[in-house]
């Protein structure tokens, strides 16, 4: 069974590395299906609402149809058949029975209803008729005006803003009706919270009562209101926001199958994520793994010494010579210099200067003498392959992460040590907990292109955001 390297970068999460996985080369029963981790399937098109997602970071949205696109395909495919391993290892681990969990998921599902109602029931789908469209015109277009389908959009577009304000207006009335609500304000006095009990009713619906504990997280974050009178409306959103919840479920929302998806996707987010924390605070190294893993991947963390130079190439020593002495003595500038007398072919586009440079990149004696170089100095001539250089070192940038004891490199040292870990364990539970199954032939009818032997890394960006924790 032929094995595929695949990056792994754990979905929303923003994690990389590599786990091996089999590629099958027979249809699943769905065609938009391209591969299978465990009992968990991934199609075609959760990869594309991924790529065009705005919330997928790390990674432009490339046009259809463009050899972008299908690596971007592939990058995704990597980092969603992640997620998707560690999503069962959360399951296997049954973190889905942490009470902190069960309360994350309750809080979403009442906002998601609360949303639900708001939209379909209280104000639902507003319609306006060819008559309010033309009753409109008349009120608001001068006579003579060539009406055309632009202005019957933007007339369509005003009455149902104007409508939709009618409906957000008598919400709450319309909401409550049938419904005694009512707010103790002298339970809310901000001055008093230090002393009031989580079991204080600070508000009834009907004869129901709503406690200080079930609200004072929202009430007393930095972003509430610090006001009593900023307080109570913001009590009294709260309680709308329950009584919308409560009204959703007699309607039966809570079966919706919008409802379903997001609580489906918002579980599988946040499994992924806690076990992710899980792992990384178990990951947590010692100084002297730090440092065993700092000397083993220096060449990785390093970030070398760069200067950003501008050079004169010429034919001859004798020229290369002759044209310093020009430049030291101010007859010539550098930048007339290599105007004038550069054999650089790019000369007159670049007047010379080449950007930015890595030491130990370019050819040793010209590395040498321009790293040695101080700044703004023209120094030379050294010979190369290409000619005989005269250099200037227009900027220069200090060598990055050089130093274990320095905060900086011990955070990045840190962060990739546990980007490795992670890209280990997760190959584990590919080889040792899930199969994952990537159908070929249906990934190359779909894309258009075979599965690659070893897909692309992510972004160097994405590896230094990972495991943060």
């Amino acid at each position: 069974m032929k094995k595929v390297c695949c990056g792994i970068v754990v979905l929303l999460l923003a994690l990389a590395g590599a786990v091996a996985y089999a590629v099958d080369p027979q249809k699943p029963a769905t065609d938009d299906v391209i591969a299978k981790v465990g009992d968990q399937t991934i199609t075609l098109s959760q990869i594309d609402t991924m790529i065009n997602s705005s919330s997928f970071v790390g990674m432009d949205i490339p046009a259809v149809g463009t050899p972008e696109r299908e690596r971007a395909r592939i990058v995704t495919l990597d980092k969603m058949i992640s997620a998707n391993l560690l999503y069962l290892d959360a399951k296997k681990e049954k973190l889905e029975n942490e009470p902190g969990f069960q309360a994350e998921v309750d809080r979403f599902s009442k906002g998601i209803l609360a949303g639900l109602y708001r939209g379909r029931v209280l104000v639902g789908e507003i319609e306006v008729t060819e008559a309010e469209i033309q009753e409109f015109i008349k009120q608001n277009f001068k006579d003579g005006v060539e009406i055309t389908d632009d202005h019957k959009m933007a007339a369509e577009a005003m009455i149902r803003k104007d409508k939709h304000k009618v409906r957000i207006s008598d919400m709450r009335q319309r909401l409550r009706a049938g419904t005694t609500v009512t707010v103790k304000q002298e339970q809310l006095a901000p001055e008093d919270d230090a002393g009031r009990k989580d079991d204080q009713v600070i508000a009834t619906i009907g004869r129901q009562p709503v406690t200080w504990g079930t609200v004072k997280d929202v009430l007393t974050t930095a972003d509430a209101g610090k006001s009593l009178a900023e307080r109570l409306d913001l009590v009294e959103r709260l309680l709308d926001d329950q009584l919308m919840t409560e009204k959703a479920m007699q309607v039966g929302l809570n079966k919706d199958m919008v409802f379903l998806e997001r609580m489906a996707e918002f579980k599988k987010a946040r499994l992924v994520n806690m076990r992710r924390s899980q792992l990384i605070a178990g990951f947590e190294p010692d100084q002297q793994d730090l440092q065993a893993f700092y000397k083993a991947n220096k060449q990785g963390i390093i970030k070398p010494e760069s200067r950003e130079i501008q050079m004169v190439v010429l034919k001859s020593e004798k020229e290369a010579r002759k044209v310093l002495s020009k430049i030291k003595s101010g007859k010539l500038t550098i930048h007339e210099a290599a105007s004038q007398y550069s054999i650089d072919p790019n000369v007159k586009k670049t007047l010379g200067v080449i950007g930015w440079v890595t030491k130990g990149t370019g050819y040793p004696a010209l590395d040498k003498l321009a790293f040695a170089a101080a700044k703004d100095a023209v120094v030379g001539p050294v010979q190369t392959e290409a000619g005989w250089h005269l250099v200037r070192v227009i900027d220069i940038r200090d060598a990055l992460y050089d130093n274990l004891e320095d905060n900086n490199t011990q955070e990045l040292t840190k962060r990739m040590y546990f980007h490795d870990k992670l890209n280990n364990y997760v190959s584990k539970l590919r080889l040792e907990s899930f199969p994952v199954e990537v159908y070929g032939e249906v990934l190359k009818e779909k894309t258009g292109i075979k599965q690659p032997e070893t897909a692309p890394p992510p972004p160097d960006s994405a590896v230094d955001r990972g495991a943060k924790g």
